[in-house]
């Protein structure tokens, strides 16, 4: 362990030193150099648009729209789409229909009205997304939801104010505009111009602010809409009748084209340049170290190793699977990045560091895709699964690093003499940062995966200790019920040892009975003499052969005695 904690500790500074070199190349070098990064990303959208970010092609094209003079007034109000509503509106008046759409009163058949726009035209023809949607201004400012008819005084007052402007003036002169009603109220007799003003008064009284801002919202979502779906679009039909794509698609293509091609030499070309530094900074540390004890020639010793440091550069270089893998990979994730940062800035305008943090996430994650589901032969689940894990967890710290970016940037600006190179130091502090924090992560990440390891494989030693336990404690187990059985077996054999000695005493006692009767008879005469030397013979073997079984159960017991107490 303490070998292994060695080796790691020596892995962990070379990590350190490679992984900042990478970040210093990478996210905080090249990125920055070859990328032309912009708040709201490289594709013009309609959401960034009327916030005011617009590429140098939409701006040319804003500054071409024209003013909003007499001429564009009448196509406006002599366009199809508000001839037909005035028309819609004018019957309700004359059926006594008529509602003011800012008080919600009923107009009288003889009053003075206008057909308003609720967005002014003039603010209509002036909006930035309109020009980036290439929407006529008659065809937005006549949609149904933009024309409400009104009072003339209240149309004409308002001009081409927005209502919000519109309802602060009224809020501003209320004091002065309830007096001089009450005023004119007071008297008996009014001319013709005083009734005309009391009348105006009034209707400026009945406007409702909180019915004209609904109207406005209703208004500029509706013009929004129709921007948004006038301009997202991938193909669309000329006034020819003729399919092409869009400007929208244009754009896009254009836009991510341009990131893929340069993300793929970012990342070619950021390999190289790695191992160029890194092989450099090797060959000046052994120059340091080893240059005490060497006699050569300072200059041909430099001359090798910048030879070695070129070898290395030329042997990356004709790795030539792995660098065009690499730049597929770039390819694709700066496809995708400028695809996601354009999705983004759709519905929320990005700054141009998030669009960076965007393409440097986009490339670890399609890498750590590549791992995990196209794993090399030569890597093993586990290593795949920790390459993944820190590919995962350098996206993050390279993310707060862009994130704390401009922070360190201000910091570094404000220090004397120093400030002056903020640019160039930012991208050096953040990137040896960023890179020591990765390799650290890295690091704690090995740690774990191996003593995850070490107690997998202990718990494994553990769990077959166990096993073994189990099977000997079996064996002791079977080995006592054999001894039991056997046990049993002697007993048995005592107990007929005991039946077989009884009946040899039996025998031995009708032998010993028989032998007395003869011995009392001569049976010289009656020849029966061999009888009894057999009879005799056999009462001995039998006395033997008892003497045995007697000692043998004897042994048999004690050993039986001593099994059941073991």
């Amino acid at each position: 362990m303490g070998l292994y904690s060695e080796q790691r500790v020596d892995q962990l500074i070379d990590e350190c030193t490679k992984t900042a070199l990478q970040q210093i190349i990478g996210p905080f070098g090249l990125s920055v150099a070859m990328f032309d990064d912009r708040d709201g990303g490289a594709v013009d959208t309609t959401h960034n648009a009327r916030e005011g970010f617009m590429s140098d092609e939409l701006k040319a094209d804003y500054e071409k729209r024209g003013e909003y003079d007499a001429q564009k007034s009448r196509e406006v109000h002599s366009a199809k789409a508000y001839i037909e509503r005035n028309r819609e509106l004018g019957r309700q008046k004359e059926n006594g229909e008529g509602i003011n759409a800012y008080s919600n009163k009923r107009i009288s058949r003889n009053a003075k009205t206008d057909l308003d726009h609720v967005m002014a035209a003039k603010e209509v023809h002036d909006d930035r997304a309109r020009v980036l949607a290439e929407i006529d201004t008659a065809d937005l400012a006549n949609l149904e939801e933009n024309l409400q008819l009104t009072l003339q005084h209240t149309n004409r007052s308002m001009k081409q104010m927005p209502i919000d402007e519109y309802i602060e003036k009224l809020e501003r002169e209320k004091p002065q505009r309830q007096a001089r009603i009450k005023e004119l109220e007071g008297k008996k007799d009014l001319t013709d111009k005083e009734r005309k003003q009391l009348e105006n008064l009034k209707e400026e009284e009945d406007f409702d602010p909180e019915i004209a801002r609904k109207l406005d919202k209703q208004a500029r979502k509706a013009i929004e809409k129709a921007e948004d779906k006038a301009y997202y679009k991938f193909i669309k039909k000329d006034k020819n009748g003729k399919i092409h794509l869009s400007k929208f698609a244009k754009n896009q293509l254009k836009a991510g084209g341009k990131e893929a091609a340069r993300n793929a030499i970012r990342a070619a070309l950021g390999e190289l340049l790695v191992v160029l530094v890194n092989q450099t900074f090797l060959e000046v540390k052994a120059f340091i170290k080893e240059r005490k004890q060497a006699t050569g020639n300072v200059f041909v010793e430099i001359q090798n190793r910048l030879k070695r440091v070129v070898a290395k550069v030329l042997a990356k270089l004709k790795q030539w699977e792995e660098n065009v893998k690499n730049m597929a990979e770039g390819f694709i994730s700066g496809f995708c990045s400028s695809l996601v940062t354009t999705l983004i800035n759709v519905f929320a305008m990005t700054a141009k560091r998030f669009v960076r943090a965007i393409r440097e996430g986009i490339f670890s994650i399609i890498k750590a895709f590549n791992i995990l589901f196209f794993r090399p032969m030569e890597m093993t689940e586990e290593e795949a699964m920790k390459t993944v894990i820190k590919l995962l967890s350098g996206v993050a710290v390279t993310t707060l690093g862009i994130a704390a970016e401009n922070a360190i940037n201000t910091f570094i600006q404000s220090v004397p003499l120093v400030g002056q190179f903020a640019s160039i130091i930012t991208p050096a502090v953040m990137g040896m940062l960023t890179g020591v924090a990765i390799a650290l992560i890295s690091y704690y990440v090995d740690m774990v995966f191996h003593f995850a390891k070490m107690r997998e494989e202990t718990f494994k030693e553990l769990l077959n200790a166990g096993k073994l336990q189990g099977v000997y404690a079996e064996l002791l187990t079977k080995t006592g019920e054999g001894f039991v059985s056997m046990g049993e077996a002697y007993e048995r054999m005592i107990e007929t040892n005991a039946e077989v000695l009884y009946s040899l005493d039996e025998v031995e006692v009708s032998g010993a009975r028989i032998l007395r009767a003869y011995s009392s008879v001569n049976m010289t005469g009656l020849e029966v003499s061999r009888g009894n030397e057999i009879l005799q013979r056999v009462m001995s073997a039998t006395s033997s052969v008892r003497i045995g079984l007697a000692d043998e159960m004897v042994a048999t017991r004690a050993w039986a005695a001593s099994r059941k107490k073991a």
